[in-house]
């Protein structure tokens, strides 16, 4: 398990109440359990999340979808089964991501929101030597 204090999530910068500039904070974490079957079959499902602090202040620069918005919450979650004989591997995954983009009004301090989720099947493999 992992917990990241301050990750490099949505690097920006936000408008303080008195109009100062400040780098904006986010915490986060993830746990991924490996289920094995065999020494080489095991399953893997994983989940994370990270939250940007400072959510309630405008945004002066930082990582834009378009607009003004920019990412507030996201959410993933991945279960996949993997094969590794020999210096083979061989994995397929699906991965469900949900994000939350967030814009705030300097003028108001109103919010507006804006969700995006992501689903996606992968195919993995590689050689190892």
């Amino acid at each position: 398990m992992y917990l990241y204090l301050d990750a490099g999530f949505d690097r920006r910068t936000v408008q303080q109440a008195d109009g100062s500039l400040k780098e904006a904070q986010s915490v986060g974490g993830f746990i991924q359990p490996i289920y094995y079957l065999t020494e080489t079959i095991n399953f893997r499902a994983a989940f994370g999340t990270q939250v940007a602090l400072s959510d309630d202040r405008p945004a002066a620069t930082g990582s834009f979808t378009g607009g003004d918005y920019v990412r507030h919450t996201n959410e993933q979650f991945e279960l996949s089964a993997w094969w590794t004989p020999g210096p083979l591997t061989f994995a397929v995954a699906w991965n469900h991501t949900d994000t939350v983009w967030r814009r705030v009004d300097p003028a108001s301090l109103a919010t507006t929101e804006q969700t995006g989720t992501n689903d996606k099947f992968e195919l993995i493999t590689w050689y190892t030597f």
